[in-house]
C-alpha cells in the first residue's frame, strides 16, 4: 500500500453567517455597510386588509338602499338581498385582488425586483 497518498479531509459545516443571502452590501451615506435587502413599510395593505369588511358591509348597505329608494325599480325582498350580496361580493373581490397584488409586490421588493413605496428605515449600526 502506498504511504504517500492522503485521506481527502471532509469539507466543513458551514456557519450560520454562510447560510444568510448572498447579497453584496452597499454604503450608507454615514460611511457604514448596510444591507441591500429592502423591506417595504407601508401601511397601505394593511389600511386595506383592515377596512376591506367594513367597506363590503357598505356596499351591501347601500345597494339595498337604492334598490329600494330608486324610483321606478321594483324588486321584491329576495332580489334586494341578491343585489345586496352582489354588490358585497364585488367589494371583497376588489379588496382580496388589491391584497394578492400587494403581497407580490412585498416579494418583488425582497427579491430586489421591484423598489419599495416606502423603504423601511435603517437603524444605525451598533457600536
Amino acid at each position: 500500500m502506498d504511504t504517500n497518498t492522503t485521506a481527502a479531509a471532509p469539507p466543513a459545516l458551514p456557519s450560520f453567517t454562510d447560510l444568510s443571502p448572498a447579497q453584496p452590501t452597499q454604503a450608507s451615506p454615514s460611511g457604514s455597510q448596510a444591507s441591500s435587502l429592502q423591506a417595504e413599510s407601508s401601511m397601505v395593505g394593511r389600511f386595506v386588509a383592515i377596512l376591506t369588511p367594513l367597506f363590503a358591509i357598505l356596499a351591501g348597505g347601500m345597494a339595498g338602499w337604492v334598490a329600494k329608494k330608486f324610483p321606478g325599480v321594483q324588486l321584491d325582498s329576495g332580489q334586494i338581498v341578491a343585489f345586496m350580496v352582489t354588490a358585497a361580493t364585488a367589494a371583497l373581490t376588489a379588496g382580496f385582488k388589491f391584497l394578492t397584488g400587494w403581497q407580490q409586490h412585498e416579494q418583488n421588493v425582497a427579491d430586489g425586483k421591484s423598489p419599495a413605496i416606502k423603504p423601511a428605515a435603517t437603524r444605525p449600526p451598533q457600536p
